[in-house]
């Protein structure tokens, strides 16, 4: 989980719960298990943020950006070798 611990992940969660964007129930077969679901706010948001990250890739990349991407991978292996999760020799 990203190097973060239980009680920051806790937190973390909380903090998203106490502002409405995630709901944490009780698992009905496991009390030990509590389930997420993002709210409806939390969808919007969701939405929002994907819709922001789309629109800058369009501005840095523009129309060719797979191709780009694309060459910017093979320069990145080349620079960095396990840059693509190659094993280093």
């Amino acid at each position: 989980m990203s190097g973060t611990d239980r009680m920051m992940a806790s937190k973390v969660l909380r903090a998203l719960q106490d502002r409405g964007l995630l709901r944490r129930t009780p698992d009905v077969e496991d009390a030990r298990v509590l389930r997420l679901d993002l709210a409806d706010d939390g969808r919007a948001l969701v939405r929002k943020a994907v819709r922001i990250a789309v629109d800058t890739d369009e501005q840095i990349f523009g129309q060719h950006g797979d191709l780009l991407r694309e060459h910017l991978q093979t320069i990145g292996a080349v620079r960095v070798p396990n840059a693509a999760g190659r094993p280093l020799p």
